[in-house]
C-alpha cells in the first residue's frame, strides 16, 4: 500500500457540552485525515490522525489542516503537519492549477519527474481519480525542452538531468463544471521501489468563455443625484466571436452602450444613476453581464459582476 507519515492529536473535550467535530478540510491533496463523526462527550477524549502520503515525492513539506467544531468558543482549530522525506525520486510542480478555463476549451500543463538513483525510472501507468485527464509520458531531452519551452526563460530554467521523465496532463473543461473548482488527482505508477505510486493534486477553475476587465466595478466619491459613466472591457478567452445581449443588477435595469455586432472584444459603456449604484453596492446586488456566442450558435452566459460605490466622503457598501 502507500507509504505514509502520520501525525496523531487528541482532542479533549473540556467543557460542559457534547463537542462535535463536524469537518476537517486540509491544504493539499496529498494529506488525508481521520476523525470520530461521533460527539465527544464532556471530559471526553477522540483522536484526530492526518495521513501525509510519501508518494507525492520527496523533500520538505509543510501542510496544515482547518477542523470545524461546533464549540462557538473555537470553532476552528489548526493542525499542523511538517516533515522530510525520501529525495530519490523528485516530482515538480507538486500541484496543477488549471486555472480560468472556458468550458470546451483544453489545456495542458507539464510534471517533471526525477530519480537520482542508477536504476532507469519508467513511469508504467497513469490515470487520474475521476478519469478525465489525458497524459503524455516522456523521457525529458535537451531536444524536448525545447520542443515544448522554445527559446523561453523557462526553457532556461529548466536542468535537464539523465534519468527524468516528464509528463504532459491535458484538462478538458465541461460544460456541467461551470462556475466551480473541480478538485482529482494525478495518479503516477513507476517501477522505483518506494515509489509505486505518486499523486499529484489538480485543481480546475472552470469560468463562462468571456472574462471582464476590471473584475470588480468600483465608483469613488458618487453623488447620488449624479449619473456616472463606466468603461469596461469584455474580452473571449478564446478569442471566440460573442456579442452582449443584456446588461441588468438584480430587477435594476442598467444603461449601456457597446457595438452590436459579434467580436472576440468589446467596449462596454456603462451609465446609471449614483443613487442606483450605491444601492447595488449596499444590497451586495452583482452587475450581471448576458453574452451570445456565435459559436456554439446562440450558445448563452452570464458572467457576474460585483459593484462597490463609495459616497462622497463615505464608505456605502458593506
Amino acid at each position: 500500500g502507500e507509504r505514509e507519515i502520520l501525525y496523531e492529536y487528541t482532542v479533549t473535550n473540556t467543557g460542559e457540552a457534547p463537542l462535535q467535530i463536524e469537518n476537517v478540510k486540509t491544504s493539499c491533496g496529498c494529506l488525508g485525515s481521520e476523525y470520530a463523526k461521533t460527539p465527544i462527550p464532556p471530559g471526553g477524549e477522540s483522536k484526530i490522525i492526518l495521513k501525509y502520503g510519501l508518494s507525492t515525492g520527496g523533500g520538505a513539506f509543510f501542510h496544515n489542516a482547518l477542523v470545524k467544531t461546533n464549540d462557538p468558543q473555537l470553532p476552528i482549530i489548526t493542525l499542523d503537519a511538517a516533515g522530510n522525506t525520501d529525495t530519490r525520486v523528485l516530482v515538480n510542480p507538486k500541484s496543477l492549477l488549471f486555472d480560468n478555463m472556458a468550458p470546451g476549451q483544453t489545456k495542458t500543463k507539464i510534471i517533471l519527474i526525477h530519480h537520482s538513483g542508477d536504476q532507469s525510472i519508467e513511469v508504467t501507468r497513469v490515470t487520474s481519480k475521476k478519469q478525465r485527464a489525458n497524459f503524455t509520458d516522456r523521457k525529458i531531452t535537451r531536444e524536448l525542452a525545447q520542443e515544448l519551452y522554445g527559446t523561453t526563460n523557462a526553457r532556461k530554467r529548466i536542468f535537464v538531468k539523465n534519468n527524468s521523465r516528464i509528463l504532459q496532463v491535458t484538462y478538458e473543461a465541461k460544460e456541467e463544471d461551470l462556475g466551480k473548482v473541480i478538485e482529482d488527482m494525478v495518479i503516477i505508477h513507476t517501477n522505483i521501489p518506494g515509489f509505486e505510486k505518486i499523486t499529484i493534486p489538480i485543481f480546475v477553475k472552470v469560468v463562462p468563455p468571456v472574462a471582464l476587465y476590471p473584475g470588480l466595478l468600483t465608483f469613488i466619491d458618487v453623488a447620488p443625484d449624479k449619473n456616472i459613466t463606466k468603461n469596461i472591457q469584455a474580452l473571449s478567452l478564446e478569442g471566440k466571436e460573442f456579442k452582449v445581449i443584456s446588461i441588468h443588477a438584480g430587477d435594476t435595469k442598467i444603461d449601456y452602450a457597446t457595438s452590436p455586432e459579434y467580436s472576440n472584444r468589446k467596449e462596454i459603456k456603462l451609465s446609471a444613476k449614483g443613487e442606483t449604484l450605491l444601492a447595488l453596492s449596499l444590497s451586495d446586488t452583482n452587475l450581471e453581464i448576458e453574452v451570445e456566442m456565435k459559436e456554439p450558435k446562440s450558445k448563452k452566459y452570464t458572467i457576474k459582476m460585483p459593484v462597490h460605490a463609495y459616497s462622497q466622503g463615505k464608505i456605502s457598501s458593506k
